[in-house]
């Protein structure tokens, strides 16, 4: 599963090469039932990844940026953050946490569904990275 997600978000195929930052989309929830959680865990991420990019210089001197986007822990507002956030950055998102049971199964049905080509090339990104079919075909 956790496989099959992060290839889903984006940590599988594509073309190496040089850039200067990554991008990460933050699926924050600081509102709705579970703010009492989402805000010191949303807070201390942020940390984190200000910490690593100051101390660091970011990981191999590749700074981390990211955008905070509230869902209120609300599946249909998550995958409406992800569509808005997927294509920032240099890259694109690199990396998609959404930190929600529910918002994370949305978005990996809305990725095989919706997504152009989704699960064809998950397949492809698995055969390629995972060897996971051994033929060609």
């Amino acid at each position: 599963m956790v496989a099959v997600a992060l290839a889903a978000f984006g940590l599988g195929g594509g073309t190496a090469f040089a850039q200067n930052e990554q991008f990460i989309p933050r699926l924050v929830y600081r509102t709705g039932p579970y703010a009492p959680n989402g805000i010191p865990f949303a807070d201390g991420y942020a940390d984190y990844l200000d910490m690593i990019n100051a101390r660091d210089g970011g990981v191999n001197g590749v700074k981390i940026t990211y955008e905070e986007c509230e869902t209120g822990y609300n599946n249909d507002k998550g995958v409406e953050c992800y569509e808005r956030l997927k294509g920032k950055g240099p890259t694109g998102a690199s990396l998609v946490d959404p930190l929600s049971t529910g918002i994370t199964y949305a978005l990996i049905v809305f990725f095989l569904i919706v997504e152009p080509n989704g699960l064809a090339r998950l397949w492809a990104i698995g055969k390629e990275k995972l060897r996971i079919w051994p033929f060609p075909h």
